[in-house]
């Protein structure tokens, strides 16, 4: 079941691929994930995690970009900063802000 770790940072998983745009220990692919597309094949990853990295891009292109590489039944697990978080006033490299309902537009 191949797993990927987009935006690892030191958050390194066993038994995943672990994606960074940083050459980091533990690091297996370094890669800007906002040039794409993204250097893996369609429907390679069973599962892929993407934790705190949308609020810092334009995310359509790159959620397109993730169901490509995708296998058909497969798991997205995302996590962004909710809307309400102080974090979307006083970190400026937060570029969208989302609510529950805000990826309702892509199912």
């Amino acid at each position: 079941m191949p797993k990927l770790n987009l935006g690892s940072g030191t958050d390194i998983r066993a038994g995943w691929v672990n994606l960074d745009s940083a050459k980091l220990p533990g690091v297996d692919v370094v890669h800007d994930i906002q040039k794409l597309p993204l250097p893996f094949k369609d429907g390679e990853f069973d599962i892929i995690l993407c934790r705190d990295i949308l609020q810092h891009v334009d995310y359509t292109p790159i959620l397109k970009d993730l169901y490509r590489i995708l296998r058909p039944g497969g798991k997205l697990i995302i996590r962004v900063p909710h809307f309400t978080s102080k974090n979307n006033v006083i970190d400026p490299t937060h570029r969208s802000t989302f609510s529950v309902r805000t990826f309702d537009f892509f199912v």
